[in-house]
């Protein structure tokens, strides 16, 4: 889930471990608005994560 830790960041925390050899790809989305001006936009990311079945 991810929780919002100030006016303009946030944290993705896991809530359980990752098992097997996989891949996860996360799109995430930032909206930004300005009331002030009448802007809304936005911004996307997208993290991919690879878990390996070896341990480092």
């Amino acid at each position: 889930y991810m929780r919002q830790t100030g006016p303009i960041s946030a944290t993705l925390v896991m809530t359980r471990p990752i098992k097997e050899p996989r891949e996860i790809q996360l799109d995430l989305e930032m909206i930004t608005v300005n009331t002030v001006i009448n802007f809304r936009g936005s911004s996307v990311i997208r993290l991919r994560i690879y878990v390996s079945q070896y341990p480092f």
